[in-house]
């Protein structure tokens, strides 16, 4: 349920704000939330899933194939990496954002 919480806080983040919205969301979270090992991995799941919906709604509404098809050939490489790209992007903001703020918890207490 948290992990849930946490993808939609996410999600509507971006989408109000951008993708910067994604370190300082999951920062303040690791100051607020207890503090657990294993959340900033729970917030880079979180942020994987909030941006995977977010690009499926994408899909849905607009021709991001043909986006996707254009971008691919002008790096050279497969449509696949540049989604796991994007994927992977969040996932290591919101992880490291995460624990930044866990950690500064930990030294004010």
């Amino acid at each position: 349920m948290r992990s849930a919480l946490i993808a939609l806080v996410l999600a509507a983040a971006t989408i109000l704000a951008g993708w910067w919205a994604v370190p300082i969301v999951a920062c303040l979270g690791g100051l607020l939330l207890a503090p657990r090992a294993w959340d900033g991995a729970r917030a880079a799941l979180a942020a994987v899933t909030a941006w995977a919906a977010l690009l499926a709604w994408t899909a849905a509404t607009s021709p991001l194939a043909k986006l996707l098809h254009q971008l691919s050939s002008l790096m050279h490489l497969p449509g696949w990496v540049l989604i796991a790209v994007t994927l992977v992007f969040p996932m290591g903001l919101a992880r490291s954002a995460w624990t930044l703020g866990r950690e500064v918890r930990a030294i004010g207490s």
